[in-house]
């Protein structure tokens, strides 16, 4: 419990908790989005160190070797109904950007979902993956998951890497989910006011590596590629053709085509 205690005494002016710090589980979300079907309190948060069945977007598995990944998802129950839930994964992103930054890793974002290494975002270092839950009550559940020591699985050695990889020093989980809460809790909070959530887009546009890139994205039943432009007040992509047009991308699997050409 020590690395428990550790997490929740950086979280300024409280607000997270009661927080569960397990060695293993199958899937951070899945466990906490059980226990928001039935009432669980805004705040709760589950730290895993091993997800033996972690989830991404679209239903595709996280994978990891033991002891080299952290896993953390944390209950939001939003007070009002005209809350930003589409942004909850833009305020997370910004706070494993900061996470990252407080270990010495210099990493960028990649819409929708992911964390990269480096300015340019050529290496995964993490995926976000937010959950609405309907009853009772609206919810989302926000889900981390960050390569932070070696080794990573074969199978990811060609697209991924590490926090230590990147600086050089295994870094400690418990250190890197204090970090994470705390940005969180408050980058949370800026979601509540207009101001907050045009400060919160600000600050992913910033950080993105997706924005001002040709990308090819992959839509349901068709395949698009442009140049990311920009973001909607709500978090999502606008694209540009070759044409002209512009396309509002809700979601979608996007490459970055310079990195592929460049690869």
């Amino acid at each position: 419990m020590a690395d428990a205690h550790r997490a929740l005494t950086g979280i300024r002016g409280g607000g997270f908790g009661p927080l569960r710090w397990l060695a293993e589980t199958t899937s951070t979300n899945s466990l906490l989005v059980a226990e928001a079907r039935r009432g669980a309190r805004h705040g709760a948060v589950i730290v895993a160190d091993h997800q033996s069945a972690g989830r991404g977007r679209l239903g595709r598995a996280w994978t990891s070797e033991p002891g080299s990944s952290v896993a953390v998802s944390v209950l939001l129950r939003p007070e009002r109904s005209s809350f930003p839930v589409g942004l909850v994964g833009i305020a997370v992103a910004n706070s494993a950007w900061e996470a990252c930054r407080a270990l010495g890793a210099e990493v960028s974002l990649k819409w929708p979902n992911d964390l990269m290494a480096g300015p340019a975002g050529l290496s995964k270092l993490g995926g976000i993956l937010a959950e609405v839950v309907e009853r009772p009550g609206r919810s989302v559940v926000a889900g981390l998951g960050v390569n932070l020591r070696d080794p990573l699985p074969p199978e990811m050695e060609p697209i991924a890497t590490n926090v230590q990889r990147l600086t050089g020093t295994p870094p400690s989980p418990a250190d890197f989910v204090s970090a994470y809460l705390a940005a969180l809790h408050d980058h949370y909070a800026a979601l509540c006011t207009s101001s907050g959530k045009s400060a919160e887009l600000h600050l992913y546009r910033e950080r993105c590596a997706t924005l001002g890139q040709p990308v090819r994205i992959e839509l349901p039943g068709r395949v698009v590629e442009a140049v990311a432009r920009d973001l909607t007040e709500r978090g999502e992509l606008l694209a540009e053709t070759t044409s002209g047009e512009v396309t509002v991308v809700t979601a979608g699997d996007v490459v970055h085509l310079r990195a592929v050409r460049a690869g």
